[in-house]
């Protein structure tokens, strides 16, 4: 029986529940208004239909950790209940502040999603050290950020059972019953869970005497067992692998690639977490060890953070600044200021960290020096010079060009008009289209705005993905918007991934059978037909081998036009005809991977 006292009994869970609801009431009320709003817009194809709605989950999912923090910080300094109602008033009026500053689509343009994601990150960090400024609260803050860790990890196993186990009834209740319970039900199920119920268990689990925390030196022996055996293996691989690559970069005398920016960040965040589990046990005799891998480990990230720096600024020098740049560029500047605090100092203050990574959130978020801010003003500078450098702008307005600008000039314009376009709107472009066209502009379908306007802009739209090296087995692909003449044809049969392996496609007709073949050795597409309405004493061919070198060349030089992609059978009377959506070459021969389009069938007189 003493194995069963050990748990919780149900008065000691509803009296949790209810201190932690008394502890954090706006924590909580956030929650309820996020699930309500996330439940309400879960099944519907709102699309910026629910404006109201979506801010709502919005400042809902910000209001969680903000009170969180607000109240942990009052709590620790022993404020008087009216200082913390008035931090919490003041929670309250930045939220209200916030819901008013979205634009009525919070998706479109971008940026005020990003911004939402930095502050969702900043707040989460701001819980983490907010509580414990000041001299001599390490140790604080190491036990109450222990704590909080392994109580996600906890409330996400229980999220994990609990929404399995209804999820299982409702799916008994559906088979058995016959209820009908539609899909959407278990993902309103599965958010209120994530939303209520995660959030709840989490925020009992808040230690509530914070200033006893300074005194305990309790470390779990599984948090050590973790760290050693698994993450610090972790850190090890990525340092072999980046310092192998280093040394080929060395070598070679080559550009690191934009690929291992990520790589050196994720061997940063690891390595740095292991330090930070790790570090209660410094001290002690039996784990000096410790001690000495983390000097070791800061000294490695320098040439690593060296390598970050000279691949972000490659990119940022080649195609300008955006805020994927932007955020590399600035994560790189707070890991080289972490990276030199731990090899100087003494002190080694592991606060620090999470100090680093909320300031760069909330910096990046707002003002002339925010990710937002730097990287429209760049790329707005970069296609003002392309613009200019082709004759576009006359005293700031744009106009035609006297010549038509190169693909390349073309190609760096659309890239930064779509950039400009998906994450700032069309606002970007007041300095040279008037608030007529852009209203104009305004009123189109979001996908097809960046062709209407570069038109507008004075040039014709070409894809972005051309000016890159699109690799070995590149495609050649047909716009979406592209009309194809179907004039003559009574019937048109699609088809996908057209190979070697899956040469033979069979349709069905009204009282016929058509059979597609591919044979990638002669790039010839042969049908034969078997029934009464189309002609079944020949057999028609249509054969791409002699302009498949003509496409080759306009894979690496422009967009296909309907023609380029359209073929016509070798038959006098031209019964069938094909419009391919994308070919995939096998690298640089004439070699066909796969085809997909249109087959377009005309009867026999």
């Amino acid at each position: 029986m003493s194995v069963f006292r050990r748990f919780p009994s149900y008065d000691q869970i509803i009296h949790g529940a209810a201190a932690s609801a008394a502890r954090f009431p706006l924590s909580l009320i956030s929650a309820l208004i996020g699930v309500a709003a996330a439940v309400t817009l879960a099944d519907r194809d709102y699309d910026g239909q629910y404006p109201v709605l979506e801010k709502l989950l919005a400042c809902a999912a910000l209001g969680i950790p903000l009170f969180v923090a607000l109240t942990t910080f009052a709590e620790k300094r022993l404020w008087a209940r009216s200082g913390q109602l008035f931090l919490q008033s003041a929670g309250v009026v930045l939220l209200t502040a916030y819901y008013f500053s979205l634009p009525a689509k919070i998706n479109e343009p971008m940026y005020p999603m990003v911004r939402f994601a930095l502050l969702f990150i900043g707040l989460h960090f701001l819980v983490a050290w907010l509580p414990w400024t000041g001299r001599d609260q390490v140790v604080g803050f190491w036990q109450y950020n222990k704590t909080l860790f392994l109580r996600l990890l906890i409330s996400g196993l229980y999220s994990v059972v609990l929404f399995l186990g209804l999820a299982l009834a409702l799916a008994a209740i559906d088979h058995l019953f016959e209820a009908d319970i539609q899909p959407e039900t278990y993902f309103r199920l599965w958010i209120t869970i994530v939303g209520l119920f995660f959030t709840w268990v989490v925020l009992a689990g808040v230690p509530k005497d914070l200033a006893a925390l300074n005194q305990s030196d309790e470390y779990p022996s599984g948090l050590k067992v973790f760290t050693q055996f698994i993450l610090l293996p972790l850190v090890g691989i990525y340092f072999v692998i980046l310092i192998a690559y280093e040394a080929k970069i060395i070598i070679e005398w080559n550009w690191p690639r934009g690929w291992v920016s990520e790589l050196v960040l994720w061997y940063a965040v690891i390595g740095i977490l292991s330090s930070l589990l790790l570090h209660p046990l410094r001290e002690r005799i039996e784990s000096r060890w410790i001690e000495a891998i983390s000097k070791w480990y800061y000294l490695s990230l320098v040439p690593l953070v060296v390598m970050l720096f000279l691949a972000i600024m490659r990119r940022i020098s080649d195609y300008g600044v955006t805020e994927n740049r932007y955020f590399v560029l600035a994560m790189a500047v707070g890991l080289a200021v972490g990276v030199g605090y731990m090899i100087v100092s003494k002190r080694k203050d592991m606060r620090l960290i999470p100090i680093i990574i909320c300031l760069i959130a909330f910096l990046s978020a707002y003002g002339p020096w925010s990710a937002f801010a730097v990287s429209r003003g760049s790329q707005q500078a970069r296609l003002a010079a392309l613009m200019a450098r082709n004759g576009m702008l006359v005293e700031g307005t744009a106009q035609k060009p006297p010549a038509e600008p190169t693909l390349e000039d073309r190609q760096q314009m659309s890239s930064a008009t779509s950039y400009l376009n998906e994450m700032h709107g069309l606002d970007a472009f007041a300095e040279w289209l008037p608030d007529s066209t852009r209203q104009g502009l305004d009123t189109l379908p979001f996908y097809t705005r960046d062709e209407a306007t570069t038109e507008k802009l004075g040039f014709a739209y070409a894809s972005p993905a051309v000016a890159f090296d699109r690799g070995k087995f590149a495609p050649l692909r047909l716009g979406d918007e592209e009309p194809i003449s179907t004039e003559g044809y009574d019937l048109m049969l699609r088809f996908d991934d057209l190979s070697a392996s899956k040469s033979i496609r069979n349709f069905t007709l009204e009282s016929d059978t058509c059979r597609l073949e591919f044979d990638t050795a002669s790039c010839r597409l042969t049908l034969q037909f078997r029934g009464v309405s189309y002609d079944t004493s020949a057999v028609t061919v249509v054969s791409m081998r002699e302009r498949l070198p003509e496409l080759m060349e306009k894979r690496k030089s422009d967009d296909p036009s309907p023609q380029d992609m359209t073929f016509h059978s070798v038959d006098v009377d031209s019964s069938a005809m094909v419009v391919l959506k994308s070919i995939w070459f096998g690298g640089d021969s004439l070699n066909i991977r796969s085809l997909n389009g249109y087959l377009f069938l005309r009867r026999p007189k």
